[in-house]
């Protein structure tokens, strides 16, 4: 089991578990939307080697909407 360490309550509309192409596709609509969110990952920090190359060109408009495009 991972080191798990006390932490205070915190109250939020929206917990998202999981720092994958979902969890942070998710994230950034509920940002877009003016929706208070919670992304909570297993890790403690980005990984080394993204997983980012599953994030395909079909989504370019909505990540363009949400600013995060690196597109025109």
């Amino acid at each position: 089991m991972a080191n798990m360490k006390s932490t205070s309550e915190r109250r939020t509309p929206v917990l998202i578990v999981g720092g994958g192409p979902v969890g942070i596709s998710l994230a950034m609509e509920l940002a877009y939307w003016n929706v208070e969110s919670v992304l909570v990952n297993e890790r403690p920090t980005t990984s080394l080697h993204p997983k980012g190359s599953t994030l395909k060109q079909p989504n370019d408009g909505t990540y363009a909407k949400d600013g995060a495009s690196g597109g025109n």
